[in-house]
């Protein structure tokens, strides 16, 4: 297993308070009508702060990860439906310059 194990980063993030996020992320998202599937911001967070950890190399290959893991989905929020090409997007679009430096080390 590369990286931290994943009970390890379940208590991780657990102990994390996404809450001053979920604001700010969540306000370009709508969860109904037409567009792209709603994924949790956290959830997202969560995701791309995994990929860091197990040293997960691309953003592709992260998709591919939480498919294939239930441990993954669970650590991260997702349910059986993962996002499968959205992590760029949501890195550039969603987040944006204004969590780039707070964010860039775990990122």
């Amino acid at each position: 297993m590369r990286g931290f194990g994943h009970k390890r980063l379940l208590k991780l993030f657990d102990l994390l308070d996404f809450s001053p996020f979920l604001g700010l992320l969540s306000e370009p998202y709508h969860d109904s009508g037409p567009g792209r599937s709603y994924y949790s911001p956290v959830a997202m967070i969560k995701a791309l702060m995994l990929q860091c950890f197990m040293l997960i190399p691309s953003e592709r290959t992260l998709a591919e990860e939480l498919a294939g893991s239930r441990d993954y989905r669970r650590i991260c929020g997702f349910r059986r439906c993962t996002p499968s090409r959205c992590f760029t997007y949501f890195r550039r679009e969603r987040m944006g310059e204004r969590f780039k430096k707070p964010l860039n080390p775990w990122l």
